[in-house]
């Protein structure tokens, strides 16, 4: 339980890192399951910083929802969405939204992706 509650706490890419040593020091190999759960945990930081409500992962693909159109005038975020632009689209629903679409992948590969397209922030 003291691993969960780490993986929640993670708000900076110092806590990622200390987490991830700390399991591998006190359990060894960290399960793909597991290495999900963190990068997930990530992504909701890097994120949820500055304009995501939302994100969700689903053997149809992923989605992060931004809180507001206005997520949309930042720049980087917008030359994100056009440099990616084969495996991404925007979609207006009750909020603007970001899909992500990998054809097939798995979510380890979804969630290695995604983790790519936020490193700007």
């Amino acid at each position: 339980m003291d691993a969960y509650n780490q993986i929640a706490e993670i708000s900076s890419i110092e806590d990622k890192v200390r987490v991830e040593k700390s399991l591998l020091e006190n359990y060894g190999a960290i399960p793909n399951s597991v290495k999900s759960l963190i990068l997930i945990a990530w992504l909701k930081v890097k994120a949820g910083e500055n304009y995501a409500m939302k994100i969700t992962l689903s053997a149809k693909g992923a989605k992060v929802y931004l809180k507001s159109i206005d997520a949309l005038k930042n720049a980087e975020l917008s030359s994100k969405i056009l440099k990616f632009r084969d495996n991404v689209t925007l979609s207006f629903e009750e909020v603007p939204a970001i899909s992500f679409n990998l054809n097939g992948a798995s979510s380890e590969e979804y969630l290695e992706f995604m983790t790519e397209f936020f490193t700007f922030i």
